[in-house]
């Protein structure tokens, strides 16, 4: 009995195990501005390799994911003939010379720009990006690049160089009473260095920025490394996204003057999950906390949070979860209409009051753009129940 047993199960290990084959035929069709050495590279396969003959939809996933393609042409083939592979591959290119129109409406303030973004620059899947943004009270210029395969490995680089100058406001949960108001200028720029094997990623940033505000009586200089670590196995489905990202970001920041070390950790965590095909849940939460002197805490604190909440509130340490439903109301050939409904709930403390807690609802419509893969278009109100507070956004080039 026993031996039948051990040979029923090694039958069972040799008709499943994923054995794999040489791959024999390559052919990459379709393509008018994207290399096929760019494309050897996202999938991470070329001829003579070893490869499963599971591996078609993972293959497909790759090459979602870049962003570089039209994931409504897409055709992936991959058969086997005894111990040969022949993997075949239509894509068509997406516009990925981007320029990006961004304009919000929100109490009153307004904020307008435009950037032009390359995600794949030369046909090598590089990324170029650059743009500047205005405000009532502030301007920001950006210049990044960044190649996320340094010759088809693991490991991606990237370089940046931006310039701010802001009138900074921080104000009570309510958005009322003005704590602290200050102004001040940054110019600088960083590299960016990491590793990523699906679902994992590491990513290390140094950023160094002259320091300029009206609290301190001479400039300062601060330099910033960062590391974040990641998983995220998020698995692309027509309209929305399905699966885990989470990721955990640990920075220090130090100053020749004027200022103290201070260190900040940020957890982030998302599930996405399809009920039903054009209905996506969400489930997000995200926490940080900072520590450094007060004035370091004032001027440079870790982030503001809440989209319930206006964005002159700021806290060194807080917490928030929001749950969201979005739905596809309309399917376009160009793009879709979504219905994002979410309600968050949360604590915060430090600059913009200690233990205040927040909750309520916010809903609108966004509208998507396929052959770009980004929000072309928003409105939302949000509802902040503690408070009686409405929020009203208008924006364009940025999403829900």
């Amino acid at each position: 009995m026993i031996k039948k047993q051990f040979f029923f199960f090694l039958l069972l290990f040799a008709v499943f195990r994923a054995e794999p084959e040489v791959l024999k035929v390559l052919e990459i069709d379709g393509l008018k501005k994207t290399r096929v050495s760019t494309v050897k590279d996202i999938i991470g396969y070329d001829l003579g390799d070893s490869i499963c003959g599971d591996k078609e939809e993972e293959i497909r996933q790759q090459l979602i994911k870049s962003g570089l393609f039209i994931n409504e042409t897409m055709e992936v083939d991959l058969t086997t003939r005894g111990d040969e592979a022949y993997l075949r591959i239509f894509l068509s290119d997406r516009v990925t010379l981007l320029p990006i129109p961004v304009f919000s409406v929100s109490q009153g303030d307004f904020s307008g720009g435009l950037f032009v973004m390359d995600r794949n620059f030369l046909g090598a899947g590089h990324q170029l990006f650059t743009g500047a943004m205005v405000s009532e009270e502030s301007q920001i210029f950006m210049l990044g690049y960044a190649n996320p395969s340094l010759s088809g490995s693991s490991f991606s680089l990237g370089g940046s160089l931006n310039g701010f100058s802001d009138d900074e406001v921080f104000t009570d949960a309510e958005g009322n009473i003005i704590i602290y108001q200050y102004q001040y200028q940054t110019l600088g720029g960083g590299i960016s260095a990491g590793w990523g094997r699906d679902p994992f990623k590491v990513d290390l940033r140094l950023r160094l920025y002259a320091l300029d505000t009206s609290l301190q009586e001479k400039s300062a200089l601060s330099f910033q490394p960062e590391v974040t670590v990641g998983y995220d196995s998020l698995f692309y489905d027509i309209y929305f996204n399905r699966g885990i990202k989470t990721s955990f970001t640990y920075g220090v920041k130090t100053f020749t003057s004027g200022f103290d070390l201070t260190r900040a950790g940020e957890f982030q965590f998302s599930f996405q999950h399809l009920l039903f095909p054009r209905l996506q849940l969400q489930l997000n939460s995200d926490a940080a906390i900072s520590r450094g002197d007060a004035l370091q805490s004032l001027a440079l604190q870790y982030g503001a949070c809440g989209s319930i909440l206006p964005d002159t509130v700021k806290a060194d340490r807080f917490f928030q979860s929001n749950m969201k439903l979005q739905y596809a109301l309309l399917d376009f050939e160009w793009g879709y209409l979504a219905l994002p409904l979410s309600y968050q709930a949360g604590v915060l403390d430090g600059i913009s009051g200690n233990h205040v807690f927040f909750q309520g609802p916010s809903g609108g419509l966004a509208l998507y753009l396929k052959k770009v893969a980004i929000p072309a278009m928003a409105v939302q109100y949000a509802a902040n129940l503690e408070t009686g507070k409405g929020l009203f956004t208008f924006s364009i080039g940025m999403g829900l």
